[in-house]
Parts: structure tokens; C-alpha cells; sequence
């Protein structure tokens, strides 16, 4: 049986935070769970971006977490999410399976980056 070097996602359709192998604990609930390719080559790590209340975090054989307080902004293009970090370029790249997961994920990440940079979230 010949091998592919084509990446295949899984379908993130239907799963809740309970249901993926890195739920979140109960204080920081996950707000969206998506499959991703982290990075623009197809040979680049593949597992889940889980947007949660306090962090933006891609689980794959990779662990990466990152603070809403430390990205500057989201961008989407496409089925492509870039994520701007307040450190000089520094720019994480998500490909998601379609626009549609793309858009989900930006809008909500875009929510949870400008809450956290929010004066009234830093006041509670």
C-alpha cells in the first residue's frame, strides 16, 4: 500500500472540550476546537488549535500556549489564520480544512485577544 505525503485532518465537527484528549479544566472552558496544520508547508506539525478563555494553544506532537495578552491581532485569509504576537515578528500560521473553520476561529480569537487586552478584564 503506497504512502501519501498528503496530510489528512480529522473532523473537529461535533466534538465539545470534554470530548478531545486536552480539555481544558472547568475555570478555563474552550471556546473552539479546530484541526490545523500549525505552519504553510504541508510537511509542518498537524493536531488541534483549542481557543479557551486564557489561552490560544495547538496540541499536536508540539505543545504550544500562548496568553490572549500577548497576541496583537488575528488575521484570516482564506482557510489560512495568522496569529500576530506583540513580540517583534513573531507570526504563528494556522491552515484550517476550510474558510469556514478559518473564519470561526479568527472571529473568536479575535474576541478573546481584544478581551484580554480590555481594561475591564484586567480589573476583575
Amino acid at each position: 500500500m503506497p504512502v501519501s505525503g498528503q496530510i489528512q485532518y480529522g473532523s473537529g465537527e461535533g466534538l465539545t472540550s470534554r470530548q478531545t484528549p486536552h480539555a481544558p479544566p472547568a475555570e478555563d472552558p474552550c471556546h473552539v476546537t479546530v484541526p490545523v496544520r500549525f505552519g504553510r508547508r504541508k510537511t509542518d506539525q498537524v493536531g488541534h488549535l483549542v481557543l479557551t478563555s486564557t489561552w490560544l494553544k495547538f496540541c499536536g506532537r508540539v505543545e504550544l500556549h500562548v496568553a490572549w495578552g500577548e497576541v496583537a491581532r488575528v488575521e484570516q485569509t482564506g482557510a489560512q489564520m495568522m496569529v500576530f504576537l506583540h513580540e517583534p515578528r513573531r507570526v504563528l500560521c494556522f491552515c484550517c480544512q476550510n474558510d469556514e473553520e478559518a473564519s470561526r476561529g479568527a472571529v473568536v480569537a479575535m474576541h478573546l485577544a481584544t478581551l484580554a487586552q480590555s481594561e475591564s478584564y484586567h480589573s476583575v
